[in-house]
């Protein structure tokens, strides 16, 4: 009796991300989110200075927080790795990687609109996909819109890796009941209602929320992103 008790609480604290992983391969989304390993040489890896997600916008184009950009040559899990050739930012902490190398996934975030764009309102349902420290594969994490808080000019604030403290853009934050953890930064947040993208992964408040400011790249920069050929 004790052991089948002691089984059924393993089974019940490891369900939830076994559930995550299985349910987020059935959802096509999954499959535009990457693992981003930044390195400071090719082809051979001197030193990993961190690690990001980043979901593809276009075959050779990856979107994810600006604060994950520290150097030229990036390592994608599935791909090897790729040059930035270009970068194109937004200036709310966000940024599209242009890069060479092969084709990315066969699935892109095709659902960002700029024409249409518009932050969902408090409580709409959400769910993003990360590469969160340790993991194989994108975990699917839901949650919802609890509202949003004014970021004063020069706040500073530790990014979701807890490893630094980077300086955040003034404005409108939103925060979502979702828990991020390291490698998670970066990461797409969809809403589930539309499956339009309104968010990157920032920053988070430990046990609280996952925070993120609303897009603001131009449908020229989208664009360029979605049809880039992988050289300039």
């Amino acid at each position: 009796m004790k052991f089948f008790v002691g089984a059924l609480a393993l089974l019940l604290l490891f369900s939830p991300l076994t559930a995550c992983a299985q349910q987020g391969r059935l959802d096509p989304r999954y499959k535009a989110t990457h693992r981003l390993l930044v390195t400071e040489a090719t082809p051979v890896l001197e030193r990993q200075t961190g690690v990001c997600s980043g979901t593809a916008l276009g075959p050779h184009a990856l979107i994810t927080a600006e604060h994950c950009d520290t150097t030229s040559f990036v390592l994608i899990d599935g791909i090897g790795v790729v040059q930035v050739l270009a970068r194109m930012y937004d200036k709310h902490e966000h940024l599209i990687l242009l890069v060479d190398g092969p084709v990315l996934k066969d699935t892109i975030a095709a659902y960002y609109d700029p024409k249409t764009y518009q932050m969902s309102s408090v409580g709409a349902s959400v769910f993003f996909y990360g590469h969160a420290y340790g993991t194989k594969f994108p975990l699917l994490r839901r949650g919802y819109l609890m509202g949003f808080t004014i970021v004063p000019p020069h706040e500073k604030s530790g990014d979701s890796t807890g490893s630094e403290v980077i300086e955040m853009p003034e404005g409108p934050m939103f925060l979502f009941d979702m828990r991020s953890a390291q490698g998670d930064s970066g990461g797409a947040i969809y809403d589930s209602r539309t499956g339009k993208l309104i968010g990157i992964v920032s920053t988070t408040v430990p046990g609280f929320s996952t925070d993120a400011y609303g897009l603001q790249f131009t449908p020229e920069q989208v664009a360029r992103a979605k049809n880039f050929g992988g050289q300039l």
